[in-house]
């Protein structure tokens, strides 16, 4: 009954710049975006000297811990380019996880001194500590970038900022802004220009369609292709859009004429660390990262490896020295003793 309510409700032609809202049965149409591109200029805030991070360290970290030597050299040579290797690398290197915020003691704030440990020494994190870091990084090496507050919906619950991304301004030419998103679970691979006028081009990596649309000037949409079986089940108050014939939900908006300092991401930290609903990250243990170009999508109970060409291959995992194995052959510098830590606080493979 709910796909053929869906099917009603929602035209077949839709534009891309109406968006449909779908919660419960209500659904609802929105605003529609000037087909033109804007932005905040004279976006502010105190950056990285606010974050514990040198230039020093921040060259050592992007030649040593990523892996791209002589990145100075590539980035004055090909901005772009060089953006989207450390996307690439961060992705490969660094892992999207929650395990150092769910410990046997409780939930757990990594400051900013420890956050940058955390990326140092490859331990990962969510995007509180990676995009963090990462923008304190770019700075340090000479780029014009901002952190922009991110939304997500929550089931039973208003919207929340629980996301940050990067903004880099003139990175190409005078003028241009790109958004860039290594902190998340996604393959998102490269730095997205928002020069569109409706809708980023559909990317796909792994298996996952997604494209960004413009919801307003000052908000960008990031969108997971869909369907209706999947728009069912979640119920959710998220935005849907149908467009060329494909449906799309959203992932984050982005608030791109805003911006938000290091130490205001302690804020995200807690919405995403202590309040369970609008946060899977809440329910499993979770390790996520692009070892070799595959997918690796580890929790206590399965590990997913999927292909770029979308195959996935799964795993069953039913104690804690199987788990301990696939950490250690994806991602060998995570710590045991917090990945045990965090087993604890999830309750898996009691004794």
């Amino acid at each position: 009954m709910y796909l053929q309510y869906l099917r009603q409700r929602i035209p077949l032609r839709t534009s891309i710049l109406q968006w449909t809202k779908i919660n419960k049965g209500v659904s609802g149409t929105g605003f529609k975006a000037e087909p033109r591109v804007c932005f905040k200029r004279n976006v502010s805030c105190k950056v990285s000297d606010e974050y514990p991070l040198t230039k020093t360290e921040a060259v050592t970290y992007v030649e040593e811990v990523l892996d791209i030597p002589d990145c100075q050299t590539l980035l004055a040579e090909d901005p772009l380019s060089f953006i989207n290797t450390l996307s690439v690398q961060t992705k490969a290197r660094i892992p999207f996880t929650n395990i150092s915020f769910f410990t046997r003691e409780g939930v757990y704030l990594p400051n900013l001194d420890e956050s940058k440990e955390l990326m140092l020494s490859r331990q990962g994190g969510n995007c509180s500590i990676i995009n963090v870091f990462t923008e304190a990084v770019l700075r340090q090496l000479g780029l014009q970038t901002y952190l922009a507050p991110s939304s997500t919906f929550r089931f039973g619950g208003p919207r929340m900022i629980s996301h940050s991304a990067i903004i880099i301004k003139d990175l190409v030419r005078s003028g241009t802004f790109h958004l860039v998103d290594p902190g998340t679970r996604l393959p998102i691979f490269k730095a997205v220009s928002l020069e569109f006028k409706e809708s980023s081009p559909a990317q796909v990596e792994h298996g996952i369609h997604f494209k960004y649309i413009r919801a307003s000037l000052g908000a960008i949409q990031g969108c997971r292709k869909t369907n209706l079986t999947e728009l069912e089940k979640l119920r959710s108050p998220a935005l849907f859009y149908f467009n060329d014939g494909d449906f799309w939900s959203e992932m984050f908006t982005y608030n791109i004429n805003e911006s938000m300092s290091p130490s205001s991401s302690a804020e995200v930290q807690k919405n995403i660390s202590t309040d369970p609903t609008g946060q899977v990250l809440h329910d499993e243990l979770l390790l996520v990262g692009f070892p070799e170009g595959e997918m690796v999508d580890i929790n206590s109970k399965r590990c997913l490896i999927t292909s770029r060409s979308g195959n996935t291959i799964r795993t069953s995992i039913t104690n804690s020295d199987d788990l301990l194995k696939l950490v250690e052959q994806f991602f060998p510098c995570v710590s045991s003793a917090a990945l045990n830590s965090s087993l604890e606080y999830f309750g898996r493979y009691p004794k």
